[in-house]
Order: C-alpha cells, then structure tokens, then sequence
C-alpha cells in the first residue's frame, strides 16, 4: 500500500512521455492529459492518506510535475495564435527562473526539489487548465494572466531558497512557512 503513491507517480511519468506520439490526435490527447491531472492529484491524496510520504515519492512527484509542465509548454506553443507569440520571451524567462532554483537547491541543499508554496499550486493549477480550455474554446487568452502569475512564484520560491537556511518543501509562502 505504501508504494501505490510512486507507482501512480511513475505512471504519470510514463504516459506524459508516451503523449508525444498523439500530439496530432487532440481528443486522446487530452484524454490522457486529464489522467495525468487526476494521477497528479490521487498520488499525492493517497500518499498523505495512507501516511506513506517519502523522499522519493516527492523526487518523482516533482519530475513528473516537471514534465508535465514542459508538455504543457510544448501544447501551448504549438497551438498559439500569432497575436500572443511575444510571450515567447516570457515562457523562457519563467523557464531560466525554474532552472535557477533547480541549481540554487541542488547546490545549496545537495537535492533536488521544487517547493510547495501556494503560489506555485495556484500556477500549476492555471497551467494545468490551459490545454483544456483551449481544446474546448480555442483560446489561449488565459496564458497571459499565468504568466504573471508564473513570474511572481518562480522569484517567490527563488527568494525562499537564497534566504532560508534548510529546505521546507512544503513551505507555504515567503510569508508563511
């Protein structure tokens, strides 16, 4: 029972890797897309629920969250209109901003990890969104807003990890631990 949270984990990270193969075939693409967020949910639920977190559940949590993101990436990229292109520069930006905190952890705490804070739930849960709200209304309007949003909590977890002194992954704030 202990092993079911990184078994669903892992799973996550296997189908997010086998989506590549149906990125022309939108309706399965989604499909496996909303098992990928209800995994994303259910393993983290189960893991509390049965009191089986561990290092390597939030090590595989955090991997497929950031695959999961980089698909979501790739998704909304291709399927951007030309009117909102520029945001280009700002996905990147937000991309060198999350790569830094990767270093700064890993160098500073000799892991890796990517903090819990409110602030980057709250962006995972826009993102999460984006694919589907643009599957089903052809818009991608709301990317704008999560831009800002990804900024401020790309430098909020950046500013967590330059000023405390040990790694609280479930930190849920600059303000708040």
């Amino acid at each position: 029972m202990k092993n079911i949270p990184n078994v669903i984990s892992l799973c996550r990270i296997f189908i997010l890797i086998f989506m590549i193969f149906f990125i022309k075939n939108e309706f399965l693409l989604i499909i496996l897309y909303l098992i990928c967020g209800i995994s994303d949910f259910a393993d983290g639920y189960i893991a509390r629920k049965t009191k089986s977190e561990s290092v390597i559940g939030a090590k595989l949590d955090s991997i497929a969250d950031l695959l999961m993101f980089s698909w979501i990436l790739i998704y909304i990229v291709s399927r951007m209109s030309n009117e909102i292109r520029f945001i280009y520069f700002w996905i990147i930006f937000i991309g060198i901003i999350r790569v830094l905190n990767l270093f700064i952890v890993l160098l500073k705490y000799k892991t890796i990890g990517i903090l819990h804070t409110w602030a980057n739930k709250l962006t995972g849960v826009m993102v999460f969104f984006v694919p589907i709200i643009h599957y089903f209304f052809q818009t991608t309007f709301p990317v704008l807003f999560i831009i800002i949003l990804a900024i401020f909590s790309s430098i909020e977890e950046m500013f967590i990890h330059i000023f405390c002194k040990k790694l609280e992954l479930n930190r849920k704030s600059i303000f708040k631990q």
